[in-house]
């Protein structure tokens, strides 16, 4: 597949997983909580969940790390991420060289 293919690909992928987290944390939010218990780890602030499908208009670099111009008003899903293992799959697609401080237990 050519490169442009392939990051069509890609935007399609990521896409498809923010429908699903959009769709998971407002419509079944128990669902997500179930799921976060078996999330371990913690944020490296790299910003690769800041650029699925396009890079956020509240995402900035600072001293080499990334930071949210709306921290304290970022929205659920935002809070959220990753909710499950393929979320590090659609990630890893963004920065599969720097992996997610999260992990999954189950």
């Amino acid at each position: 597949m050519t490169k442009k293919g392939t990051k069509i690909k890609e935007k399609l992928v990521n896409g498809l997983g923010k429908m699903r987290r959009i769709y998971k944390v407002y419509a079944i939010p128990w669902h997500v909580r179930k799921k976060l218990k078996g999330r371990i780890g913690e944020c490296k602030r790299c910003g690769a969940c800041c650029r699925l499908m396009f890079d956020c208009p509240a995402l900035f670099f600072e001293n080499g790390l990334a930071c949210c111009k709306i921290y304290d008003k970022r929205s659920k899903v935002c809070r959220k991420f990753p909710i499950e293992p393929r979320d590090l799959k659609d990630r890893d697609l963004i920065n599969p060289y720097t992996p997610c401080g999260y992990d999954f237990t189950k």
